[in-house]
């Protein structure tokens, strides 16, 4: 998983004086080595955890996944339907993409759909060639 959001989110706590174990309770888990582990990327943070941390900070969940403006809301429809066409390719060309590949893919059709306000922009060309990036292999 990409880890700007780590970025992000060490620098709010900073600036509020946070600390990892502050975020125990607000993310939902039981030890501080979990959140420990999503920091170093070792595990990834469920989407409610995520949502809770953005609440806790004073940001929205986009801003602190993506960046960009720090009260955008996530279109949760959106990152959906991202998913389930990223799977489908996944599945339909056998790209083999791991879930964090899956998840890169999802931040890219995202983002792009930020630029350009409509993922109808994105042709499943450029989808397939950033999998193939992602993945190392070549089709």
């Amino acid at each position: 998983m990409n880890l700007d959001w780590t970025k992000r989110a060490r620098r709010l706590m900073s600036e509020q004086g946070v600390t990892q174990g502050d975020l125990i309770s607000v993310m939902g888990v039981k030890s501080g080595g979990a959140i420990s582990h999503y920091f170093t990327g070792r595990n990834s943070p469920t989407i409610p955890a995520i949502n809770a941390l953005a609440k806790f900070l004073n940001v929205s969940p986009q801003y602190l996944l993506f960046g960009g403006d720090k009260n955008r809301e996530v279109d949760g429809k959106l990152i959906a339907s991202c998913a389930t066409t990223i799977r489908e390719l996944n599945e339909k060309h056998n790209l083999n993409l791991s879930e964090q590949q899956q998840i890169q893919l999802v931040v890219f059709i995202y983002n792009q759909y930020q630029k350009d306000e409509g993922v109808e922009s994105i042709s499943e060309k450029q989808i397939l060639d950033t999998a193939m990036l992602l993945s190392g292999s070549l089709v």
